[in-house]
């Protein structure tokens, strides 16, 4: 029988080790992906949510054990608020524990009874768990089947039936009066030096020995009779009264200590158990809340971590697609896919250029959303997807100047480039979004020309979104020159030109928000953005003329 079981974790648990920096989860926009799906409460689900996906599963025995959890409990959504009622219980009970801890300094006897009476709680709740899992059973998941058979087996063993027996006689012995038995061992001084527990029997008040009334203790120091108490020892030479006491002191506490651990072992499985399916209820109605949209979701294929792999099709932006689907007039056709195709022959740096508004940082945002969601063991938001694990992701968008800082913004991004440039390796992956924008394009481009270099030679996954068209023209010749272990490449943000007249956007582009492999362009394409906003000639100088335009000359 295994000796301990987790939902999380097929083999052994290794140190934690974060995802990142804490730009991570604003970067990404975690927070407003669950704060779609748990918009009222769910602080719990939140929590145990966003602290399984930060602490980076990199074992891909552990991910797909997670996965295979995770399909079979979409298939029984009923299960996680099952346990959950169990292990709330079981929650409840730490008050009185804590309560009984008091009991050390005070009673010994209270205390081993009140420990006795929390451990055949748990154990009780032990046994309604057995109950709860063995009516679903059998599982498919290799995850839920552990879970089964540890609780199951431990419940229906004779071991486990004999300590609850055990235990009801213990609490129910020294509930009452009760004699403690005890074989005494001692040197030619007639000091102690032995005690042995051979016996713990209740006491019986209507036995003709027994001629007065009195708690244990009031037996064991004696009172005002003629005749000898046979409970009494009186060879004082043998015993003093004041070991008596100590011994049954420190027998008692003995007791209490192994009910204690006991207990404690318990909580600490009800506890993980509670933490672990509170997670799995979370990514359950996670993905209820995608599936119902009608948005895409699929398993993800894990390859050994040395393939450095991302390729698939159909991802889209999960956090966008949520918010697109929560409007009222919600269409699937407003959800652009995009296909990845990450690895060493076709490029694991990319640098993607394009329109603005083109969908750039949404694909950005896409692949480490798939990425991050994949290794946590969750199905992912793409069609089909083949990836090998990263043992980092970390983010670097550009970021507003602070007004309580003294830095500038080029400085504070050199900062934080630089924490990441020191602990970034081979394995890791790293998102890149308008990055050095707050120089010159020229001077940026130089300054992400050696970062990529380096990035390039220390084999790392990289998706840079930028504006930088000197930076992306010399793809091929840092390639080159570089000879790194990790290959550049070029994506760019499609664009369909508008050649005739389409309210007022003569010569204008369309932007189809596909990302895929070409040439990199050397513009932005802002005027149409510009002529949304109001902001062309014709308008601004109907703004300031109130509306006459004595020739329409431009100057």
């Amino acid at each position: 029988m295994r000796r301990n079981v987790s939902l999380l974790f097929k083999t052994e648990r290794k140190p934690k080790q974060a995802a990142g920096f804490d730009h991570l989860k604003e970067d990404l926009n975690m927070d407003k992906i669950l704060d779609c799906v748990f918009p009222d409460a769910g602080g719990k689900e939140k929590a145990a949510l966003l602290r399984v996906l930060l602490d980076l599963e990199t074992n891909v025995d552990n991910i797909n054990y997670r996965l295979a959890i995770t399909e079979e409990l979409l298939e029984k959504p009923y299960l996680p608020h099952k346990i959950l009622e169990v292990t709330a219980q079981a929650r409840s009970f730490t008050a009185n524990r804590k309560q009984t801890v008091l009991y050390r300094r005070t009673n010994s006897v209270r205390q081993l009874h009140s420990n006795l009476e929390l451990l055949l709680n748990y154990l009780g709740l032990f046994d309604t768990l057995a109950a709860v899992l063995q009516e679903r059973y059998p599982y498919k998941s290799e995850g839920l089947r552990n879970l089964t058979e540890y609780v199951c087996g431990c419940a229906a063993s004779s071991e486990y039936r004999e300590l609850i027996n055990v235990l009801r006689q213990l609490r129910d012995t020294v509930r009452d009066p009760f004699r403690l038995n005890l074989t005494i061992g001692r040197d030619l001084s007639h000091r102690l030096r032995l005690a042995e527990i051979t016996g713990l029997d209740k006491e019986d008040s209507s036995s003709p020995t027994r001629k007065r009334k009195g708690s244990f203790l009031d037996h064991v120091f004696g009172g005002d009779d003629d005749k000898p108490d046979p409970l009494l020892v009186t060879d004082i030479m043998f015993l003093e009264k004041r070991c008596v006491a100590e011994l049954f002191e420190k027998t008692m506490l003995h007791l209490g200590g192994i009910v204690s651990s006991v207990t404690s072992a318990l909580m600490r499985f009800f506890r993980n158990l509670e933490e672990e399916v509170l997670y799995y209820k979370a990514v359950v109605e996670l993905l209820q809340v995608v599936r119902g949209h009608g948005l895409p979701v699929c398993r993800p294929q894990f390859i050994p971590r040395e393939h450095k792999k991302f390729i698939a099709s159909g991802i889209y932006d999960l956090s966008l697609a949520l918010h697109l689907a929560s409007k009222q007039e919600f269409s699937l056709d407003a959800i652009v896919k995009n296909d990845v195709f990450m690895d060493s022959e076709r490029g694991l740096i990319f640098i993607v250029t394009g329109p603005n508004q083109g969908g750039k940082t949404t694909y950005l945002r896409a692949v480490g959303l798939v990425q991050l969601l994949a290794q946590a063991g969750i199905l992912v938001p793409a069609e089909s997807a083949v990836i090998s694990p990263v043992d980092r992701i970390f983010t670097h968008f550009a970021s507003a100047e602070q007004t309580d800082d003294d830095r500038g913004r080029l400085e504070e991004e050199m900062v934080r480039l630089r924490q990441i440039m020191q602990e970034i390796s081979g394995d890791s992956l790293l998102l890149m979004n308008e990055s050095f924008s707050s120089t010159n394009a020229h001077e940026g481009a130089v300054i992400a020309e050696e970062i990529l270099r380096a990035l390039s030679i220390i084999g790392a996954r990289v998706v840079f979104v930028t504006h930088l068209y000197e930076l992306a023209a010399r793809v091929g010749q840092i390639n080159t020159s570089a000879r790194g272990v990790t290959k550049l490449a070029n994506l760019v943000a499609g664009i369909e030109r508008i050649d005739r007249h389409e309210g007022g956007m003569a010569g204008m582009v369309k932007r189809t928000y596909k990302i895929e492999p070409g040439e990199p362009m050397p513009h932005g394409f802002v005027s149409d953005i510009a002529y949304q906003f109001g902001i062309s000639y014709e308008e601004l100088v109907k703004h300031g003329s109130g509306g006459d335009l004595s020739d329409g000359s431009r100057s």
